[in-house]
């Protein structure tokens, strides 16, 4: 059975391969894929150099030092000083609720809000995000375009994408089919909403 786009929680995705083990062997049909001059494949979403942040980063790219990421990517914030509203400061959007989720609740960023289908239906996220001050929102790219699409979610600064993270089929956040499109939508929605992209 195929999940859908909004239910991914681990790193196994049902995409049609044991369908396709069953099938009858067709005959190979070669398609020539033009290669896109600055290395991208062409289901990766191109973000503008200038809305892109951090302008440098050097550290790894793992769960270890996500934080310290979120923070180079807005370099002057203090979390102490007090925020209007209740919308996140970071939008986190994750392949696999496993890979960043428990770093980043587990720190003293900020509240934490999980926005993934299984931990909550939309209307209880929704009514959790508007009584909380919360610093940071976690979930997968199907689930947060449909809480933007109902105006949450409009006013954070940051949309970071775990862009370099590989599953086991080496597909990333920005190539795997139940993710791209969302997130070629989520990333209009930011831009249109002035919010700078940052790729970890």
């Amino acid at each position: 059975m195929k999940r859908s786009a909004d239910d991914l929680d681990d790193d196994t995705f049902v995409d049609g391969d044991a369908e396709a083990a069953d099938a009858k062997p067709k005959k190979a049909v070669k398609k020539s894929k033009k290669k896109p001059q600055d290395g991208k494949t062409e289901n990766e979403v191109q973000i503008p150099s200038e809305l892109t942040v951090p302008k440098s980063y050097d550290g790894p790219r793992d769960s270890s030092d996500v934080i310290h990421f979120l923070g180079q990517c807005v370099p002057d914030l203090n979390l102490k000083s007090k925020r209007k509203g209740t919308d996140p400061i970071w939008i986190v959007a994750v392949m696999s609720a496993e890979r960043l989720t428990k770093k980043i609740v587990s720190s003293d960023i900020g509240c934490a809000a999980k926005l993934f289908g299984r931990h909550m239906k939309m209307p209880e996220q929704v009514e959790f995000l508007a009584g909380r001050k919360v610093s940071v929102a976690v979930g997968t790219p199907n689930r947060l375009v449909k809480l933007m699409e109902i105006s949450t979610l409009r006013k954070a600064q940051v949309l970071v994408l775990d862009g370099t993270y590989h599953d086991k089929k080496q597909r990333t956040i920005s190539t795997l089919n139940e993710t791209k499109d969302d997130i070629r939508s989520l990333t209009s929605l930011a831009v249109s909403l002035g919010m700078k992209i940052a790729i970890y």
